[in-house]
Order: structure tokens, then sequence, then C-alpha cells
């Protein structure tokens, strides 16, 4: 299997001055998960990340800088552009005299390119929810972070499964995993809304405060919609192998 390389950008200090051993603490254990997991974990700074010293595809941040947030918008039109391409391509295969195995494989790696394609889509959502809070200067109670913490511990295993099983063989793909972590996620955002309802009806916490709260645990949960989708179409070639 392919060796998985991330960049762990560090969010720039000036942004939480009397949280900064939590922001450590939270980016170093997602990223010794990850290094569990089998994958490299390059840290860099924000201003390394916005001077353009990050070469890796796969990005772990915890940016707030707003020429981040353009950079990261930056980098999600050029997987729209990517999209386009390999479907470009792939329809032109599909114009050809194929066997209805190969139309079937074509059909399953359309599917591919747009989950992948929407999986950038959704963590530009986040960054751009995150971005909201701290404009708003919304500080979330530490049972809410902590939440989303877990949350997004989910989430970025679903995404190293996908990787994962996108740098192997399609009849080796890790099918078992990935449909757990697909479970754990909608089990876990079934939970959050839940509570965020009730709490909503108990003005435990503003409704603006809410809405952000919301928006950022249901994205999570469309990421691993999309994530598991990638999966399972990676087994539909595979059984055809």
């Amino acid at each position: 299997m392919a060796e998985i390389v991330i960049a762990g950008i560090m969010r720039a200090g000036a942004y939480s001055p009397n949280h900064i051993g939590n922001d450590a603490a939270i980016f170093n254990a997602t990223a010794d998960q990850l290094r569990k997991r089998g994958c490299t974990v390059n840290v860099y700074s924000e201003e390394q990340f916005i001077s353009g010293k990050v070469s890796e595809r796969i990005i772990l941040n915890m940016c707030r800088e707003m020429e981040s947030i353009h950079l990261l918008q930056k980098m999600e039109d050029e997987s729209d552009q990517v999209e386009v391409e390999i479907a470009d391509y792939l329809t032109k295969v599909s114009e050809s005299r194929l066997t209805s195995e190969n139309s079937q494989r074509v059909r399953a790696m359309f599917k591919i390119v747009s989950e992948v394609e929407s999986v950038a889509d959704s963590i530009l959502n986040v960054a751009k929810a995150i971005y909201r809070r701290n404009e708003q200067k919304i500080t979330f109670p530490e049972e809410l972070s902590n939440k989303l913490k877990h949350m997004f511990a989910l989430v970025d295993e679903s995404i190293v499964v996908m990787c994962a099983n996108l740098a192997t063989e399609y009849t080796q793909v890790n099918a078992k995993k990935a449909y757990e972590l697909e479970q754990a996620i909608n089990d876990y955002r079934t939970i959050l809304k839940q509570e965020h309802l009730m709490a909503i009806e108990e003005k435990r916490y503003e409704y603006s405060m809410g809405i952000l709260y919301n928006d950022l645990f249901s994205e999570c949960e469309k990421i691993g919609d999309y994530t598991i989708n990638v999966t399972q179409a990676m087994k539909e070639i595979g059984h055809e192998e």
C-alpha cells in the first residue's frame, strides 16, 4: 500500500492566546492517531502554509487566518478541475465499445471521482463554519468542543481509511473498517442532533452558537457518507476482478 503523507497545519497562536496548550494537545492527539494508522504527518506553521512551503496534497489543519481559508478554497477549486478532467476522460472511454463489466467499472469510477470531490467540498464548508465562528467571536463551551473533537476524530479516521483504500488494489479494500466508521459517525450525529434540539428548547446556549454547532457536526456526517460511498464503488470494481 502506498504511504499516505499528510501536512499538519498548526493554528497561529494569536487566535487562541489563552488556549495554546489546549490547541496543541488537540492537534498532537489527532496527528498521533494518524501516525498509529501508518500515515506520515509533517507539521507546519500556518505562516509556512500561507507562504507556499507545504507540498502535501492531504491537509490536516487548524487554520484561522483568512488568507489560509482562501488558500484552502483555491485547493478545493483545483479538486473541482481535476474532477472535470477525469470525468471528461471517463466520458470518452464510455463512448467506446465496452463490455458490460467494463461499463460497470467506468460507472463506479465516475462515482468515486464525484464522491472524493464532495469530501473536499464538505471539508471546505467545515473550514468556513469555523471561520464564521471566529468572526462572530463565538466560543463553544468545553462540553461542545469535546463532542466536536470526537466527531472530527471519527471523520479523520474515515478519510484515512478512504485514502488507504484508494491507494490499494480494488480486491484489497478494507470495507469492514469503513462501514464501522460510517455507522459510528451516523450514530454519533444522531446523538448530537437529539442533544442539540433539547439544548435549544431549554435555551442552554444561544441560537447563533447552536446554528454553527449543528452545521459542523452535520457536515461531518456528510463526509462520512461520501467516504463510505467511495469504498462501496471500489468494492463494486473489486468484485469483478
